[in-house]
């Protein structure tokens, strides 16, 4: 995948002609009434109620505790803090994950290493998703942090990509829509950028994209996102 300057006023999507993308404030529906609204971001999910979410104008903190929590439909287990947001049609969106990323040896989640992962989420259904983490893995005695790009399709685990290894460090992160494709990028200063090869799924017009937080460590995680914007394809002048 090339990389993409979000601050460009104009930009060629695949095949389609010249259009423009500009940067938009992203307002959430307000289909539960029960669920808060942070302006800017989108709509908040914690199933459990047991992570302490805060947030300012440009930033969404999780601090989750040292439980089970995950969007791993796979699992049957889809409880991990989130903010979402309506979006149609392609999109660049691009958010900044800092914290400490420390799971430790011990998971709780039988079968699976303890981890600690936050980043971009792109959902069609709830067994439909697509997830970009900044990601830290407890394997053969140490910690091991990477750029974690997976795909579930149909209620799966389809696609894991897992081979690029990034500092522990604050982390940018990036996920674009094209149509039915969808590119990947992740950096640890905004300026220099490694990928995957894109993910190609059916996706519905309008899916829901947004953060979301993830562990399977006894060690609780808190993470703090920074900066999300979203520039959305308008049409050409």
């Amino acid at each position: 995948m090339a990389s993409i300057n979000p601050k460009a006023a104009a930009i060629v999507l695949g095949s389609c002609a010249v259009a423009f993308l500009m940067a938009l404030p992203i307002r959430a529906d307000d289909k539960d009434k029960t669920s808060p609204i942070l302006k800017g971001w989108g709509q908040v999910t914690d199933t459990d109620r047991d992570c302490d979410i805060t947030s300012n104008e440009n930033a969404v903190e999780f601090k989750i505790p040292g439980k089970s929590h995950d969007f791993a439909s796979e699992l049957m287990l889809q409880n991990a803090p989130r903010v979402l947001q309506d979006l149609k049609g392609d999109f660049i969106a691009q958010v900044k994950v800092t914290g400490e990323f420390k799971p430790g040896a011990t998971s709780t989640i039988p079968g699976r290493l303890s981890y600690h992962g936050a980043g971009l989420l792109v959902v069609s259904d709830k067994d439909n998703y697509i997830s970009l983490h900044r990601g830290c893995v407890y394997i053969n005695d140490r910690m091991r942090h990477y750029a974690n790009f997976e795909l579930r399709k149909d209620g799966a685990m389809s696609i894991s990509r897992y081979e690029i290894e990034i500092p522990d460090q604050d982390t940018y992160l990036r996920l674009e829509r094209r149509g039915d494709k969808v590119f990947n990028a992740t950096s640890p200063d905004g300026i220099h950028w490694t990928s995957y090869d894109p993910i190609e799924v059916g996706l519905p017009q309008t899916i829901q994209l947004g953060i979301v937080g993830v562990s399977s460590s006894d060690v609780p995680l808190a993470v703090k996102f920074q900066d999300l914007t979203i520039f959305r394809k308008t049409e050409a002048e």
